[in-house]
């Protein structure tokens, strides 16, 4: 079967690290770049992604704390110090499966804001290719489980009774596929509204949730 672009060695043009298990990351970090940069989560040897990241410490460091989501089984971990291990915690809770991750490099010149667009850009060709989100990013959960919150509450989550739902459960949006110019009425294929100046509000703006844009 042919492996997904967006699990390839060389996605979206980077130089991605082999993957590494979770339950092996003391022995197999050394795999991944040394410095700053991206990250992807996937199941052991799954077909789609549980998560995207990106940090201006080493990869090692990040990964590694993500990886505490191992550390209690019976107990979901706090929402730092990193906010997926929760996430990835109900997932193997409610599933037994296990993750791995891989890193991409990025230099170490490079600020947070453009780590940050590095980040993005993945999230949304990942959306265009596989057609749905990661399930770890976008604040989205398992739907049976609640959330912990930081570690300062002392608040920590689980399972939820039976017959509640968590809502960042739900289906994710379907991916906007590049179309058109930011300035234009079909941009990444919406039906945008004639420009307005604005006055202390617009009264005849379309009613309801949307996107916006300001120039």
């Amino acid at each position: 079967m042919t492996e997904s672009t967006y699990l390839s060695s060389s996605w979206c043009g980077l130089r991605w690290s082999a993957w590494v298990p979770f339950d092996e990351f003391s022995d197999r970090k050394a795999a991944l770049p040394p410095g700053p940069g991206v990250y992807r989560v996937r199941p052991v040897d799954g077909d789609y992604l549980m998560y995207i990241g990106q940090t201006g410490r080493t990869l090692g460091q990040r990964l590694s704390e993500l990886s505490k989501y191992r550390k209690t089984p019976e107990l979901m971990p706090y929402n730092d110090p990193h906010t997926a291990a929760p996430s990835l915690w109900a997932w193997r809770d409610a599933t037994g499966m296990d993750f791995e991750c891989a890193g991409a490099p990025l230099p170490a010149t490079e600020d947070a804001r453009t780590r940050e667009t590095v980040e993005s850009y993945l999230l949304w060709q990942y959306r265009c290719e596989h057609g749905s989100s990661t399930l770890c990013n976008f604040g989205r959960f398992h739907p049976n489980y609640l959330k912990s919150k930081d570690l300062s509450s002392r608040k920590r989550g689980g399972r939820l009774p039976e017959g509640r739902t968590n809502p960042a459960g739900g289906q994710s949006l379907p991916p906007l596929h590049s179309a058109g110019l930011p300035c234009s009425a079909d941009w990444m294929g919406l039906h945008w509204t004639e420009p307005r100046t604005l006055h202390g509000g617009s009264p005849d703006a379309p009613h309801g949730p949307g996107a916006c844009t300001g120039s």
